[in-house]
């Protein structure tokens, strides 16, 4: 009979001893183990009051077996006849609540049961009739928090054969023979005719928890991966950026945001995180809606308070940030972003407080109009438009962070400037909502700011100028006394283009090309067109072709021989980023920037769709924004 290796030397073990095989043959085993592992034993027996006479026998029975053999036994008592509770669950509940305050009191470190594999079929098999999932369907586990089962793999029979062995008697809880309800339907019922039909059906049953088991643990581990990577929490409730890409990881997912809900309301909250453009699903006590590639999670209980705060050097606004106000020059700031640069005197007796219904702007260079139709406009996703920090002066928004600055607030000529910062507090709602593909991890009192698409930084901007700076070096020596032509291939190459020809020392001439082979693809087509061609002749000359990449090769190799054939004296290859586990081609790269590993990296040049470019940094870009297109 095999006994499950659940527990660790030292511990302190409290045994639920009922005086039924099960139990009574825990306690011997668990004596036999802690003779070779040190553990100590407390039992724990509870009389529920139901059984009469019955019970008071089980009671002595189990208070002379620990006598015996010398394991400290707590007892405790419920009068549940007398409160009109009869049924199997409110009995389970009573004697787990005294189990559970037992174990507290001795300070004990886990309760151990005698579940055995029988029960587990059971168990399984109840559960699979009631519509469980692959959790569900895992049964009992040998091991959580506060309960252990190392009889989990021993049958019934097995048990049962162990104690005859031993001599030892044990009591039978006459509640179990009858078959009046679903559990004691299924062991004594449904069980029996199956086992019949499909010998060894209950050890299936068990394999099937115990595949079951493992596969519910790797779905919860890549939920809380995912979960961990894409969810956010909001003033309203949390934000959950894309899906994931299998569906099993999505439902585990959404069990852990809605809990207590049942299967069919996961699958429709599923079913709107998967959905094109936009949705709204109410359920029990929340709001789910669908929103620039989002799902929101609104609790109908959390509203935005009304509070205004008095604005001058600094204001701060509860759920949401700080805001304070520093002297500057009167030079604009032209990024919505946390940090703005305003006339002092237009924000004479505003107020820090957030937006309202009725509030209107009128933005920098344009009419006034509702503050609602600007965020309509500005692509502000609905669930956040409660939530945003704003000065006002009565209905007049004079600043929201992130999305717009009223036209009164504008520098003009040489007026008494201050720089506005706004300082989200974690969790509240952050100006990278406001404005798509932006972040305000990095922002500093100079707005600089990086990308929120970002799964992770590959490379930073000092990283990227000190390499620049050492292929200029290189190239200047390898043509010192000479002249170069840099063709730059437009547009990714085009701001490594400019910072590598500031650095080279010896005369440069400039010329581009324009090629295409993606689009708005992620992958290169292997099809290479010329869009725009030299200006200049190269018979002659020394030519570097100024790449942002090389991935297949196809393009610099189609690019290389096209002007080799055009007379050049020689030709060299200078690229910033080089992604070798693409390669289709070989091309010989004379100066090579960075190696980067198999992803879509933007920044520094480099685009998805036409953005990222300005970027000063090279990040790999997330998964799903290119995936939700």
């Amino acid at each position: 009979m095999e006994l499950l290796k659940l527990f660790h030397p030292g511990e302190k073990l409290l045994l639920a001893l009922s005086g039924g095989a099960d139990s009574t043959a825990l306690l011997l085993l668990m004596l036999e183990e802690s003779k070779s592992t040190p553990l100590q034993l407390f039992a724990a027996h509870f009389h529920h009051g139901l059984r009469g006479k019955s019970a008071d026998d089980d009671l002595a029975f189990v208070t002379d077996l620990c006598a015996r053999h010398r394991v400290p036994l707590t007892t405790g008592f419920g009068d549940m006849r007398s409160q009109g509770l009869t049924g199997e669950t409110a009995a389970r509940e009573a004697r787990y609540s005294f189990l559970r305050e037992t174990m507290h009191r001795l300070r004990a470190d886990v309760i151990v049961t005698a579940h055995n594999a029988d029960d587990q079929a059971e168990t399984i098999l109840m559960h699979i009739l009631r519509g469980a999932g692959v959790s569900g369907a895992a049964g009992m586990r040998p091991r959580t928090e506060d309960i252990a089962r190392p009889l989990l793999r021993a049958a019934r029979s097995e048990i049962e054969a162990y104690l005859a062995a031993c001599g030892q008697p044990f009591r039978t809880d006459e509640t179990n023979l009858c078959a009046d309800n679903p559990r004691n339907i299924l062991r004594l019922e449904a069980l029996p005719a199956i086992e019949r039909a499909y010998p060894g059906a209950r050890r299936a049953l068990v394999r099937f928890g115990e595949a079951s088991e493992v596969l519910s643990g790797h779905l919860q581990r890549e939920a809380e991966e995912f979960l961990g990577r894409h969810l956010e929490s909001m003033p309203f409730g949390w934000r959950l950026r894309g899906a994931p890409a299998d569906d099993a990881v999505l439902h585990q997912a959404l069990y852990r945001l809605l809990p207590g809900f049942c299967r069919e309301d996961i699958l429709r909250a599923a079913a709107l995180c998967r959905a094109g453009g936009r949705g709204r699903l109410s359920m029990r006590g929340i709001d789910l809606e669908k929103n620039a590639g989002c799902l929101y999670g609104i609790l109908r209980d959390r509203k935005p308070s009304d509070a205004e705060t008095p604005f001058a050097d600094g204001a701060r606004l509860d759920g949401a940030g700080t805001l304070r106000a520093l002297p500057c020059d009167a030079v604009p700031v032209f990024s919505n972003g946390p940090v703005q640069a305003v006339d002092a005197s237009a924000l004479d007796g505003c107020v820090l407080r957030f937006l309202r219904a009725g509030d209107r702007i009128r933005p920098l260079g344009c009419g006034e109009k509702a503050v609602s139709d600007l965020l309509t406009d500005r692509k502000v996703p609905r669930p956040l438009r409660a939530w945003l920090p704003v000065l006002a002066r009565g209905r007049t928004v004079l600043w929201i962070p992130g999305v717009a600055l009223h036209d009164d607030c504008a520098i003009r000529g040489t007026c008494r400037a201050v720089r506005v910062i706004w300082q989200p507090d974690p969790g509240a709602v952050r100006p990278e909502c406001f404005q798509p593909g932006i972040t305000s991890e990095s922002w500093n009192e100079r707005g600089i700011t990086m990308h929120h698409d970002l799964d992770k930084i590959l490379i930073t901007e000092e990283q990227i100028q000190q390499r620049v700076t050492e292929l200029g070096e290189a190239i200047s020596r390898d043509f010192a006394g000479e002249e170069v032509v840099l063709v730059g291939i437009l547009k990714g190459a085009v701001i490594f283009f400019a910072d590598l020809a500031r650095r080279i020392r010896v005369p440069v001439r400039m010329d581009f090309m324009a090629i295409s082979s993606y689009g708005n693809a992620t992958k290169t087509t292997g099809v290479v067109r010329i869009l725009k061609d030299l200006d200049k002749d190269i018979t002659g000359k020394n030519v570097i072709i100024v790449e942002d990449i090389i991935d297949s090769g196809m393009s610099l190799s189609f690019l290389k021989e096209n002007l080799i054939s055009r007379g050049a004296k020689q030709l060299k290859i200078c690229v910033l980023l080089d992604k070798p586990d693409r390669r289709r081609t070989h091309v010989d790269v004379d100066y090579r920037g960075f190696v980067v590993p198999d992803e879509f990296v933007v920044g520094y040049g480099l685009d998805y769709a036409e953005h990222y470019r300005e970027l000063p940094m090279i990040g790999v870009l997330k998964e799903e924004i290119y995936t939700n297109v």
